[in-house]
């Protein structure tokens, strides 16, 4: 069988091997106090009017009002008086009290936008908004909205059905089947806050992420049931760039198709906790049934993540079946993890790059199932420091370390109880630190420590190609030269919200020279690119928790840990544990040419020589959202400052 030489090219453009990716700074803002709106007793010569109404009603009767308006009827968007962009609210200290009425959009507005101040709406139900932002409430950055006993049902947007901006606190309210990136509340505001209190959410919608979306933002739920909702990732709670605290509350039969069954958390700025919670009949596909964690996410932070007093029932996912955690601190105290089950690592809990202590919790009846392939009944641990203090250990079962197992990692165990009766051990140490302290219990439960684990061999079989003779002939450079007309470009692909242009840039320019010379079209895994190569893998490189480089993706394919195609690891924007794969039809890359950075910007002709021999070229360059280095009538982009932080594939000029 023949070997396939595929020549990739790797345009540095500067000389540096630092990470690239793509992504914004995260906010230090602090959180604000909550607004303390009054309800207003509604006297009986207040209300005024009957039966239906449009929008345009609503609005006057708001701007004829002065601290209150009291609602008598409902009100129905109505195409011919209407705005769709809603119900302008440009007053201070202003409450609307409902009475149980509802405001109707009709699936064609916005129901109201407020612009600034004070503002309390009261016992309301509020549907069927559809817009691009908010779906039914956006709010401004200076504003400060209540409400209380609210429902919001059927309501669609790209933002969520409120978009807050500013400050926002909920008590007793219900969101119902309302459907966005976030459907219920999506807040990006660096200087905004969340207070949910007594709140229901639920959907019957398919969701993309969570039913609360937080960004920059300080967030506190308390008393609060998310139930029944399938999304892709974080289906109740996705906390980006925030801090928060969750108390109280309950998350049960809640699906993530990917990643995070109930809560993700990204680049946390500052420590989020959870307690007194209860994560019953949680799952993901890949990464945290209940709860995923990145911690360090892009720029390493070290922010903590405390569970305290909480249950996790019958939770499962292919890595970290209750709970994973990358990078940062952890606390887990007084909780219980029962029948959670994982497919590979970590029947209940996964750490990677992560230390801390577990104090006084038990893990009961947890299972790693995969045979042959999967490590820590109860707890994988990787990379870090753990000391568990007064822990119980029963019934657990996985292939190695049913109750523990750790991977170059420090474990300490203190008065802790261990019975996980089978065929395996029970805790099961490679690259390991340990002190196991007085007063531990471990039955007969069998303890292996001080194990190495070299894996010095890849075994996978080989795919054979007819080469063909795309050779294009030319002496001199030619003024234009797109790959995209040749049809030697695979298609467009997004990195959504992750760090992750170098592993797409990369991988594109691998498919452009297999379509060029084979004519055969793949789409390779970019999630197992990345995953496989940065620090949280056995394999990847220790100075990359999401941001790569040219360089690292090289390795990826010269080593025989890749390309596999991408129906084996879909891409994962949250996620960043997956399984080492081999399959049938994985392509080894023999050979890699790298192009020396060019002298000047006008230093091009070894690029465009390239492009024409090879294919497309995975380039770094140094992206800026400053609208002053992109000229609109030329199309181009010249951004002066050196240095790079974004990856992409060239196909022409």
């Amino acid at each position: 069988m023949k070997i396939l030489k595929i020549m990739i090219i790797f345009l540095i453009l500067i000389i540096s091997a630092g990470a690239v990716c793509a992504s914004e700074d995260l906010s230090d803002d602090k959180m604000m106090n909550d607004s303390n709106e009054s309800i207003e007793t509604i006297q009986d010569d207040d209300i005024s009017g009957v039966g239906e109404a449009s929008f345009t009603d609503f609005e006057s009767e708001i701007k004829s009002s002065n601290n209150f308006f009291n609602m008598s009827r409902d009100y129905k968007f109505n195409n011919e008086t209407d705005n769709v962009g809603g119900i302008a609210i440009k007053k201070d200290n202003f409450v609307i009290n409902g009475n149980g009425h509802t405001i109707d959009a009709d699936g064609k507005a916005m129901i109201f936008t407020i612009s600034s101040g004070n503002i309390t709406i009261n016992n309301l139900k509020i549907i069927n908004a559809k817009t691009a932002g908010g779906g039914a409430i956006a709010t401004s950055d200076t504003s400060w909205l209540k409400t209380n006993n609210v429902t919001f049902e059927n309501n669609q947007a790209g933002g969520g059905t409120l978009y807050v901006g500013g400050h926002y606190t909920s008590v007793n309210d219900k969101f119902i089947n309302n459907v966005a990136r976030a459907s219920a509340i999506h807040t990006s505001g660096r200087k905004s806050s969340i207070e949910i209190i007594n709140g229901t959410f639920m959907s019957n919608q398919e969701l993309s992420w969570g039913l609360i979306y937080a960004r920059y933002t300080r967030l506190y739920i308390e008393n609060t049931t998310f139930t029944n909702t399938t999304s892709n990732y974080s289906t109740a709670v996705h906390i980006l760039g925030s801090s928060g605290k969750i108390r109280n509350c309950n998350f049960i039969n809640l699906t993530a198709k990917i990643t995070a069954g109930a809560i993700g958390i990204r680049d946390n700025d500052g420590d989020v906790t959870m307690e007194n919670c209860n994560f019953i009949n949680s799952k993901s596909q890949k990464n945290g049934g209940a709860v995923f964690a990145d911690v360090a996410g892009l720029y390493g932070g070290n922010s903590s993540v405390n569970i305290i007093n909480s249950q996790f029932i019958n939770c499962s996912s292919e890595f970290g079946a209750a709970f994973l955690q990358l990078g940062g601190l952890l606390l887990i105290e007084e909780s219980n993890f029962t029948s959670n089950n994982a497919e590979y690592d970590g029947g209940a809990v996964y750490t990677s790059w992560a230390s801390g202590e577990i104090i006084n919790s038990r893990f009961v009846s947890n299972s790693a199932l995969c045979d042959g392939f999967s490590n820590g009944g109860a707890c994988y641990l990787d990379h870090g420091e753990i000391a568990f203090d007064s822990c119980i250990f029963e019934n657990n079962t996985a292939g190695e370390g049913s109750s523990i197992y750790t991977y170059d990692f420090a474990l300490n165990l203190t008065d802790c109880y261990f019975n996980n009766p089978g065929n395996s051990s029970s805790i099961y140490c490679v690259f390991d630190t340990t002190n196991f302290e007085d007063g531990n219990n471990f039955t007969s439960d069998t303890i292996s420590l001080n194990n190495t684990n070299y894996d010095l061999t890849v075994e996978n079989s080989q795919t054979t190609f007819t080469i063909l003779n795309n050779t294009i002939n030319v002496e001199t450079l030619p003024s234009r030269f797109d790959l995209r007309d040749w049809g030697w470009v695979s298609p467009v692909k997004n990195q959504g919200e992750r760090g992750s242009c170098w592993a797409f840039g990369s991988i594109a320019a691998l498919e452009s020279a297999i379509l060029r010379y084979t004519n055969l079209t793949y789409s390779f895994s970019e999630n197992n690119l990345q995953n496989t190569m940065i620090k949280y893998s056995k394999y990847g490189n220790s100075n990359h928790s999401e941001g790569g480089s040219s360089l690292v993706a090289m390795g990826y394919f010269i080593s025989w840990l890749g390309s596999s195609p991408v129906e084996y690891d879909a891409y994962d924007q949250l996620g960043k544990i997956t399984p080492l794969i081999a399959t049938d039809y994985d392509i080894h890359v023999m050979d890699v040419v790298m192009l020396p950075p060019r002298n000047n910007s006008t230093d091009n002709d070894q690029i465009k020589w390239a492009l024409l021999k090879y294919g497309a070229l995975a380039v770094n360059y140094n992206n800026s959202y400053n609208p002053k280095y992109y000229n609109s009538v030329t199309h181009a982009f010249y951004n002066p400052n050196p240095g790079h932080n974004h990856a992409v594939s060239l196909v022409g000029w």
